[in-house]
């Protein structure tokens, strides 16, 4: 659980989340080539913010893959995005 956390401690302080769902889907891919056998490599993440609210849908992932951009290079190998703003349902 360790990127799990350190995924969703930063998403919560540069989006303060109306709602947010991390999904380790990393089982989803087990013996896939250059996917490690401890997990964590393969994420889905579903954010609803009002920073999103002036932002296009292609501006709203710029923004969360900028702030994961550490966990990106040395471990994720995946992150599936459904990012919405405040007036989404």
């Amino acid at each position: 659980m360790y990127y799990h956390n350190k995924i969703e401690k930063k998403l919560k302080e540069n989006f303060q989340p109306i709602s947010l769902e991390i999904k380790d889907q990393s089982h989803l891919h087990a013996g896939h080539s250059d996917v490690p056998s401890e997990g964590e490599t393969h994420f889905l993440i579903k954010l609803k913010s009002a920073v999103f609210d002036k932002m296009t849908r292609l501006e709203r992932q710029r923004a969360v893959l900028s702030v994961l951009d550490e966990e990106i290079k040395t471990h994720i190998h995946a992150i599936s995005l459904k990012l919405k703003d405040s007036s989404d349902m």
